[in-house]
């Protein structure tokens, strides 16, 4: 397959951005995204070879990374001058199956990725690697589907059962760059838990190696 040059990836006619960012201003979930450093957006936008037509190639270029439920979720975007590492930084460094695309992570340990094909079904559909059950599942919509849930669809009642009381507090008050550890941790039964602030990189390794020799 022929590559494209970053002005044919430019050149997309209809772009969804207009779209994405009407739906920022309608969402009650408190989003805020950082803007792109266009210099450093075109090489992440040339690499995935995604027009702005679609919602992946418009959050790489438009933004370097969004920040969604008082910073409970984080997705990540082109590299910028932000806490938030870039989306080609952090799967160069952390992802060594190259049939996932990590394109954001929550505070729980959960893990969005679209699927590029390590899952045989439903290719381009996003993934979530789950804490509760360190399993990924699909979750039947692909990035724009997704992107638009994120704005617009009621996503606490998808973390419902993990949620404390003061917990959006908390997400607000953390580092964008750190997650919840949990002790006991969430994919055993207990009927309490201690948790602290760690690296979300530390919480990504450790959920894989668990995954991959434990369970």
């Amino acid at each position: 397959m022929t590559k494209k040059t970053l002005q044919e990836l430019l050149d997309a006619t209809d772009p969804i951005w207009p779209h994405i960012q009407d739906w920022i201003l309608q969402s009650s979930n408190h989003i805020v995204y950082y803007v792109s450093d266009k210099s450093k957006a075109e090489s992440e936008l040339e690499h995935y070879q995604v027009s702005l037509r679609a919602a992946f190639g418009a959050v790489i270029w438009e933004t370097s990374g969004m920040l969604i439920l008082n910073k409970w979720i984080k997705m990540l975007g082109s590299d910028g001058n932000n806490e938030i590492p870039s989306i080609k930084k952090w799967n160069d460094a952390y992802v060594k199956d190259y049939g996932i695309i990590v394109v954001g992570y929550d505070i729980l340990g959960g893990f969005f990725a679209l699927n590029a094909g390590k899952f045989q079904d439903h290719p381009g559909n996003v993934f979530y690697f789950a804490p509760d059950t360190l399993e990924w599942e699909d979750l039947e919509m692909g990035y724009t589907q997704f992107l638009n849930w994120l704005c617009m669809g009621n996503i606490v009642d998808f973390y419902q059962p993990y949620l404390w009381d003061g917990c959006f507090d908390e997400s607000i008050q953390s580092d964008v760059t750190k997650g919840f550890h949990f002790y006991p941790p969430l994919w055993t039964k207990s009927d309490s838990r201690s948790r602290r602030l760690v690296p979300q990189t530390e919480l990504w390794a450790m959920q894989q190696h668990i995954r991959k020799n434990i369970m």
